[in-house]
């Protein structure tokens, strides 16, 4: 699939065809991943609970979005955009515990600086 997507999008649309053909081939591939595991084993990874989290996603992917020139300087634009994640996403997952294991990872973060800026 992505060999004959690339074949017609990538005359038309250079590296960002050969993109948008990874992304199609991977969203069919997933979707019938999940469909077989759903069908054979008679389970579904995801759960209602996780519909927050996802919409948490989008929003600071949404919002991300305009951040791709605030600044020239590629050290400062890194900064920026991983400034930005960190109080759109980490934040609010964090402050309102949409997943443990992310929780449990912060937590541990903070201790491990604590511990190495000499706070208690």
């Amino acid at each position: 699939m992505v060999y004959v997507l690339n074949l017609l999008l990538i005359p038309k649309y250079g590296a960002i065809g050969a993109a948008i053909s990874t992304l199609m081939a991977l969203i069919l591939y997933n979707t019938i991943r999940l469909f077989f595991v759903a069908y054979h084993f008679k389970m579904v990874p995801f759960t209602k609970l996780q519909l927050p989290l996802l919409l948490l996603g989008l929003l600071t992917l949404f919002v991300g979005s305009f951040t791709i020139q605030l600044s020239d300087n590629p050290i400062i634009q890194l900064i920026i955009q991983t400034s930005l994640f960190t109080i759109l996403f980490i934040v609010p997952l964090y402050i309102l515990k949409l997943d443990p294991e992310t929780v449990g990872f912060v937590k541990k973060m903070l201790a491990k600086a604590k511990k190495a800026l000499g706070l208690r």
